[in-house]
């Protein structure tokens, strides 16, 4: 199956599909790498979480990805 190619701005990703961002701590990090690692776009929450964790998770979401996949 042939899937269509998405383009968003400068991001191609390998698969047309992108996480939908989810609050209350589900859509963090570790599920935005792992969609990112997939060949989707991972999107990190900013709900509920200080300025300082969202720092965080986004440093974590870019050293798991060593630079491939989109966050």
């Amino acid at each position: 199956m042939t899937l269509p190619q998405l383009q968003k701005g400068h991001m191609a990703p390998k698969f047309p599909i992108i996480q939908g961002g989810m609050g209350v701590g589900i859509s963090l990090s570790g599920l935005a790498f792992t969609v990112a690692n997939a060949g989707g776009i991972g999107i990190i929450s900013g709900t509920g979480i200080s300025v300082e964790e969202m720092r965080n998770h986004i440093r974590l979401a870019q050293e798991k990805t060593n630079g491939h996949g989109y966050i």
